[in-house]
Order: C-alpha cells, then structure tokens, then sequence
C-alpha cells in the first residue's frame, strides 16, 4: 500500500464479543441480550461519552419479566473493569461507553446487575430477587480514512487539498471494517475493483467524505478542499533561441507551470487566446497580425513537470523588415483553461509586448522575463524583470 493518511478526526474502531451469550444469576432467572452484538465502530467526536453497547435483562420468571416491563424493579448495575463505564447504573438497560481517551487495546470487563423488588416484603428495604453477570470485551483500536491520489507526481500523496476533477482512492482502516460511503460539496463517489475513488467536482469547493459503519453508529470524515488554478505561474527558461547573425529576433522557450503546484491539475487544457495588436508605435504603427494560437492542450502529467505546458516567446523574422526604426506594440494575450466538459475559464493574463529600435535590436517580454537581441548577437539574452 501506499502512502497515506490520518484524518484530522481520530475515531476508534469498537469491537464487542460476547464472550459467555448468558451468564445466570440467582436460580438461573437472569438472562442477557446485548445490542448490537455484532462488532460495531465507534468514531471519536469532541464529546468524551459513546454509549455504543446496550445490555438488557431477560427475567425467566414470568413475574419478575412483568415487572422489569412495568418498571417495578430496582436495578444495581456494575462493572469490573474502569475503562468501560455504565452511563445509568440504575437504569433497567445498561448503556455503555468508553472514554475519549480511552488508549488502544483490548478490555474484559464482566458486567453484573442486581435487581431487587419491594414486593412481597413487608420491609422498607427492598429484596433482591435476582443476580447475574455476563462478560464483554472491548477492542479498541484507531479507526480512520486513509487516502492516496491517483496522481502521484504530487508528493503528498494523501493530501486533502485537490485540483479540480482530481482523482483519489479511499480505504479505511483497520481495512475489514464494513460500511458505507456518503459524500456532502460536490464531485462524486464510483466503485471499481473493491476500492471506493472520489473525483473532485469541476469548481473550487469543501467536499466531506463520511465513512458510517454498517450498525450506523460509527461516523469518521475526511475534508478535501478543491481549488482552480489561482492566477499565479512559475516560469523556468528552457531555451535561448539563437538567429544567424544580420537578422532580427529575439525569443526564448519556457516551461509555464499553472499554480498552485502543491495539487494537480491533470484533467486540464489550456489554450492561448488569438489577439489583435495594441498600443501600436513608430515601426509597429501599422502591424495588424493577431497572435497565433494552438488548440486546447492538456496540461503535463509527468513528475517534475505536472500542471506545466511549453511556449516560445519572441519574434518570427518574418515581416520584420528594413527600414527598422523605434517602435512596439502589444498582445493582451490570456490563458485559458477547461476540464473536457466544462466552459472555459481565465488562468490568467499573458501579455506579450515587443520593442523595436533603429539598429534592429528586438526586445520581448512574457511572464516577467525580457528576451532581448542585437543583429550582431547569436544567442537572445534573456533575463528576469
């Protein structure tokens, strides 16, 4: 198994055998049942009390059931071991719990009872009419929902922050316990194999996965916060682009890295949008040629270069010719991004501008970089704003 994690919600995993099914009392009369008595789970919440097992008597004296089912009876319900507590010991049904901090571990405690009667006795002090014990033990042991990302280039592999439609697989643990899964904000839960994924919704949101156990009692979430590309990038120059020298341009190629880098984004494109020139001057006065643009394109998917796409900023030589004089213009260029079935959305601006000076030297810039060439030069000079 992979890596994984803890939820921020710890619970425990309450597991109850009966191990004698009836101890008797006094003239055998007393008989237990225990709800449920099957193994049930427990999830820990900020309170400190989980009545999770309920004991109940059975009289085998028709006279002392009809009592205890009208209540005229006096119950003296105890235990021999501290970590198990009765929340009523005069109730006619034991309730019992375990504490917030209970430690892991198994506990065996014998729960024993005393009921007493004011019947047929002329005493102000009622008579026992009937004893008896049975024995329980309780398995305590953490009980939590473990999770791994389908995609795994992103180190944290358990993290509880996703990108939009980001795949993860869910398991609890310990891994044989049985439940069902329920999810609250959005995106969905699939089966496959055995495993239980949830998909992260199209838009930023707070999803909840609940994991309840099958007596539905036991509840243990975890969070996933979803989010969008935030408007930030991370730019890494890959390339000097280099021209014979006598000719005109300058560029650069990069590797543009959508953020935040701490989830993944692999169900996204994104597509530049195809802009008319602004802030036309001097040379580029007249230049009407819109920025040229690919197709939608998926972002990258491999480790070091996740959430990440390649461009090229800078000139083409083409049109570029002589006379040169001072000059520039701009590309409002945007980036956008789409899941396959979803709308498109502003990443954010990429805006490329382009300076001209009388001896030919070209100046562009892109994501806070400046690629700059002379007509004497080979290799485009490239540095950060």
């Amino acid at each position: 198994m992979k890596k994984g994690t803890k939820t921020g919600i710890f619970g425990i995993i309450l597991t109850m055998l009966l191990l004698t099914q009836f101890s008797f009392g006094e003239d055998d009369q007393i008989t237990f049942t225990i709800d449920p008595n099957n193994p049930i789970y427990v999830a820990k919440a900020p309170d400190s009390k989980y009545t999770r097992m309920k004991v109940t008597p059975v009289f085998t004296d028709d006279d002392l059931q009809k009592e205890n089912k009208d209540d005229q009876l006096l119950y003296d319900w105890s235990i021999s071991e501290g970590s198990i507590v009765i929340l009523d010991p005069a109730s006619s049904i034991a309730k019992l719990f375990v504490t917030n901090n209970t430690p892991i571990g198994d506990y065996s405690s014998t729960l024993n009872l005393e009921a007493s009667s004011y019947l047929n006795t002329p005493s102000t002090i009622p008579e026992v009419v009937a004893t008896g014990s049975v024995s329980v033990v309780f398995k305590v042991s953490l009980f939590e929902i473990e999770s791994q990302a389908e995609s795994n280039w992103v180190e944290d592999y358990a993290r509880g922050k996703l990108g939009v439609a980001e795949k993860v697989r869910l398991w609890i643990k310990p891994e044989d316990t049985k439940g069902t899964w329920s999810l609250t904000g959005g995106g969905t839960l699939t089966k496959k194999d055995n495993n239980e994924y949830f998909t992260a919704p199209n838009s930023a949101a707070t999803c909840v996965v609940t994991f309840t156990g099958t007596n539905g009692t036991t509840k243990v979430s975890k969070t996933f916060t979803v989010v969008t590309p935030d408007g930030k990038y991370n730019v890494k120059i890959l390339e000097r682009i280099s021209y014979p020298k006598g000719r005109i341009g300058a560029a650069a190629k990069v590797r543009v890295m959508v953020e935040p880098a701490d989830v993944s984004f692999n169900k996204i494109f994104t597509k530049e949008t195809s802009v008319d020139p602004i802030k036309n001057k001097g040379y580029f006065f007249t230049y009407e040629k819109p920025h040229p643009t690919r197709g939608w394109a998926r972002l990258g998917t491999r480790k070091g270069f996740h959430n990440s796409y390649i461009d090229s900023f800078g000139s083409k030589v083409d049109g570029l010719s002589k006379p040169w004089e001072d000059g520039s213009f701009t590309w409002p260029i945007e980036l956008l991004w789409k899941l396959p079935t979803t709308q498109s959305h502003l990443a954010f601006p990429s805006h490329q501008s382009f300076f001209i000076t009388k001896d030919g030297t070209l100046t562009v810039t892109k994501f806070g970089y400046t690629a700059v060439r002379g007509t004497n030069e080979v290799i485009t000079r490239v540095s950060e704003d």
